[in-house]
């Protein structure tokens, strides 16, 4: 019986992390947005120089 609740246990555990790292994925989007603005920041910065 343990070794069963032991199993669901890890295996909502796994859902749970599964879940949590799908929804940084999504908050970290707007950051990837902005990672091109740096680089052409960066090209800007290459330019004037």
């Amino acid at each position: 019986m343990y070794p069963v609740i032991a199993l669901i246990v890890l295996t909502l555990f796994t859902w749970f992390v599964a879940i949590w790292a799908s929804c940084n994925d999504a908050s970290e989007e707007p950051h990837d947005v902005e990672k091109p603005e740096t680089s052409s920041d960066a090209h800007d910065h290459r330019n004037a120089a």
